[in-house]
């Protein structure tokens, strides 16, 4: 357990307030863009605060990426009963979902933090309410297909519709103007920058500092988490928070992992990754020649030092000939191209997942998706990483590092790349490529040096 979250969790003030100054932006902003209203915005997230304290001392938390992930699963929850309230009017915006938008002009956006900030707030009012919620949710939010439908009473599926309308939505509303467009990955690098530059309202600091200071006077030894909760909640509530609590950190860490997209199948034990990543020669050189039908060979050297589970697991996969006869079924030009499916549609996986190794879960790798970078695609959960990867065509390293697997660059056959996500014809905003359409990858074939 992080030493901030487990010293947070007793009452400690310094703790407390380092985890709430780590993750204030992101709760404000996530509440901001669904609200669209920053007084709501920052009543939200001191209520949201407010909440988590409470949830940490009974629930406890095993680092500092699942504590941020618990806010913003809160947030998700605030936001959704102040935007719907009750379960017609959800059903009323879900079926309204599909109505059509006519394009906007705005304000240009040159690069500023401020004005892309203005302009996709401006373009996220517009949308339908639900499209909103979901669409960010799911981009800024990182919450799970699964974890919305429980929120909004829905299945994967119906949420996964909604996101798609969304992605359309947006583009529709955003100006269309080429100076004021913003791309999937402009997008992404700009909530990055907002997260880290936001300004954060002083009258909510004050309230969510008062509120940590006031809770934090009474001092508990480690022994006594529950005396904590029995201070901040209703005493009918204490007993079963022991239950709770009693069975200890391996029921959470089964909780966690049960949020996962349809990827997931059986989950690998960190022992049976480590004989994985054992399998490799450490005195080798591992290439994969990945041969793509009607287009020729992309060859990737494989980095086993920067990424040794994800690579040991690519290379198993491939030498298994799981591979063989699928597609590239994701595809956006400028940006990357997606495949290894084996259901074709960003859905499917090996059955097995693997540990993301990359900065953001606590893994040392320090390797950039600059172009030509080969990298695994996962979920919202960072350790749903399975047999899908995606092969970067233009530099995408300010909003994908520190939260992607990079495990290999091209080293012969960018021009494919080029030709491929030229070539590509997708049937929404976000890559999709029918069926028909989808490159085959005829076979992955491993070389040793």
């Amino acid at each position: 357990m992080s030493v901030n979250v487990e010293q947070a969790a007793r009452g400690h003030k310094k703790s407390m307030i380092a985890l709430y100054l780590a993750n204030r932006n992101s709760v404000y902003i996530f509440c901001k863009l669904l609200l669209t209203d920053e007084q709501k915005a920052g009543a939200a997230t001191a209520v949201v605060f407010d909440n988590v304290w409470h949830e940490l001392a009974v629930h406890g938390a095993e680092t500092e990426i699942s504590f941020h992930h618990n806010l913003m699963v809160m947030a998700a929850k605030y936001c959704w009963k102040q935007m719907f309230g009750t379960m017609q009017q959800k059903i009323t915006v879900a079926k309204s979902a599909s109505v059509k938008c006519k394009k906007v002009q705005g304000k240009s956006f040159y690069g500023s933090v401020e004005k892309g900030m203005e302009l996709l707030q401006c373009a996220a009012s517009q949308m339908e309410p639900i499209q909103r919620y979901v669409y960010f949710s799911i981009m800024f939010g990182s919450l799970s297909t699964k974890e919305l439908g429980q929120i909004v009473n829905q299945n994967d599926a119906a949420v996964w519709t909604i996101y798609n309308s969304s992605i359309s939505a947006l583009s529709c509303y955003l100006p269309a103007n080429p100076g004021a467009s913003l791309s999937y990955l402009q997008i992404k690098s700009l909530l990055k920058k907002a997260n880290e530059t936001q300004e954060f309202p002083q009258d909510v600091d004050h309230a969510c500092i008062n509120h940590i200071k006031a809770m934090s006077r009474i001092q508990i030894p480690p022994f006594h988490l529950l005396l904590f909760a029995g201070c901040t909640i209703l005493c009918g509530f204490v007993l079963a928070a022991y239950l709770i609590f009693s069975n200890g950190s391996s029921e959470r860490n089964n909780r966690e992992k049960q949020i996962t997209d349809s990827t997931s199948g059986s989950v690998s034990t960190s022992t049976e990754q480590g004989a994985i990543s054992d399998s490799l020669r450490s005195d080798a050189a591992y290439f994969a020649d990945i041969v793509i039908q009607g287009y020729g060979t992309i060859t990737v050297e494989l980095d086993q030092n920067a990424a040794p589970i994800t690579t040991a697991n690519f290379v198993s996969l491939a030498e298994s000939g799981f591979y063989d006869g699928l597609t590239f079924h994701r595809i956006i030009d400028g940006f990357m191209m997606q495949g290894g499916d084996p259901n074709g549609d960003g859905t499917g996986g090996s059955g097995t997942t693997i540990v993301g190794e990359f900065e953001n879960n606590g893994y040392d790798n320090t390797l950039s998706h600059t172009r030509g970078a080969v990298s695994m695609a996962r979920s919202s959960d960072y350790d749903s990483a399975s047999s899908q990867f995606f092969i970067v065509q233009e530099d995408a390293s300010e909003s994908l590092d520190g939260d992607y697997a990079v495990f290999g660059y091209v080293t012969e056959g960018i021009e494919i790349v080029d030709e491929i996500c030229e070539d590509a014809k997708p049937i929404d905003n976000n890559g999709a490529i029918s069926s028909e359409d989808q490159p085959v990858i005829t076979t992955i074939t491993i070389r040793v040096e």
